[in-house]
């Protein structure tokens, strides 16, 4: 079931708040699973060396977890980059309106 939802957030255009939810989520699973395998452990005197079902669902699911971060990472440093490009961008476009008065009252001098 998360598995899917990951497969689907990753694979389509999703709101930052969809992936952070879903992100929250999967680390709640994790977390949980994590536990309850931490607790079988202690107690189970003997330990198998094979992976359960749920250590290859976990192992899964913090891959995803780590898939949704870095998702959310890059819209963070694309965000910052847009941001950056407007706040460029704007400075340029008074620069060139500067110069354009400054370049007309240089002709007007010059026709005089």
């Amino acid at each position: 079931m998360l598995e899917s939802k990951v497969a689907r957030v990753a694979s389509k255009k999703c709101s930052v708040e969809e992936v952070t939810a879903l992100k929250q989520e999967v680390d709640r699973w994790v977390t949980e699973v994590t536990t309850a395998d931490a607790v079988r452990a202690t107690s189970s005197s003997a330990q198998s060396s094979s992976l359960t079902r749920s250590h290859i669902q976990s192992s899964a699911l913090y891959l995803s977890s780590l898939l949704l971060k870095a998702i959310l990472a890059n819209h963070e440093a694309f965000s910052d980059a847009s941001k950056a490009a407007r706040h460029a961008e704007a400075n340029l476009k008074l620069k060139i309106d500067g110069l354009e008065l400054e370049k007309g009252r240089l002709e007007s001098e010059l026709h005089k």
